[in-house]
């Protein structure tokens, strides 16, 4: 026994169709209707507002029940085919929210075309074509919105690193400014050789003095030990592990702001396909 689901005039509860009986009975209220009451014009109304409403499962009830009793009915074949979607209408491919939205398989409705026949096969291929076209438009949609998302996270770290390489600084003293490593670095190199040249300034009587050249010598090489020793230490411990970091973090940002402009160029691309997809859809 094979049954299709219809609504009750009278109560408006589900009816049970009996192909084999030809009747329909109210699940709610009893009540009986003979095969008479789902003559084709008064069923094909009822498909289309069925289908108005977005009440999709009934108005495939309706259109099956009618295609079983013609099946190569061109309204009824174009109806069935919108309804696998849960489409009201062709026009609801222009509507960019039920275009992205489409679910289902284009594959599963290739039957309908099997069943249409003369001119009406055309027009269903037409229509069958522009509901693949949807189906493409949905995946390249998703397509976007992910290579979007992706690009959002790739400039996220583009600018976490630029803040690194901004943040990664030295503070010349306890209650100096923060600045830049190799800033900090010709400083401390101008501070130690100013004192060392002071240093030279103070013990220049040595020079002068009687047999002083030895000690003068002496003097002048322990300075330029210790000003070269501190200048390594500032180097080593602090300059050159900071200049080390901003590299890496530089190399990492230009990484992420190649990759990001590689993502907007394909989502470039995907949108010129979607909207071509879109212009195919709306032609008529």
């Amino acid at each position: 026994m094979e049954t299709n689901k219809f609504i009750c005039e009278s109560c408006g509860g589900l009816l049970t169709i009996d192909n084999a009986k030809q009747t329909a009975v109210c699940q709610f209220c009893g009540m009986v209707y003979d095969y008479s009451y789902f003559n084709e014009i008064d069923a094909l109304e009822k498909a289309d507002n069925f289908m108005a409403t977005g009440e999709f499962s009934a108005a495939g009830d309706a259109l099956t029940f009618l295609q079983k009793k013609d099946p190569h009915n061109p309204k009824v074949l174009e109806r069935l085919m919108l309804v696998s979607y849960k489409l009201k209408s062709l026009s609801d491919l222009n509507n960019k929210n039920t275009l992205d939205s489409i679910s289902g398989d284009p594959k599963d409705t290739e039957w309908i075309l099997d069943e249409a026949q003369g001119d009406s096969r055309e027009q269903l291929v037409r229509l069958h074509g522009k509901i693949e076209s949807a189906f493409k438009a949905a995946r390249i949609n998703k397509e976007i919105l992910k290579v979007r998302e992706d690009i959002e996270l790739t400039e996220k770290r583009r600018d976490e690193m630029q803040r690194k390489i901004t943040g990664s600084t030295l503070r010349y003293s306890e209650y100096g400014d923060d600045m830049h490593p190799k800033d900090y670095w010709k400083k401390n190199l101008t501070t130690l050789l100013l004192v060392w040249l002071v240093l030279m300034l103070l013990n220049l009587p040595v020079f002068f003095a009687k047999d002083g050249t030895f000690v003068a010598i002496l003097i002048l090489s322990m300075y330029s030990v210790v000003i070269f020793s501190s200048l390594l230490v500032i180097w080593f411990k602090n300059v050159k592990p900071v200049l080390q970091d901003i590299g890496n973090y530089e190399k990492r940002r230009d990484e992420y702001a190649a990759e990001a402009e590689k993502l907007k160029a394909r989502e470039h691309e995907l949108l010129n396909e979607y909207n071509a997809l879109r212009r195919d859809i709306k032609k008529d």
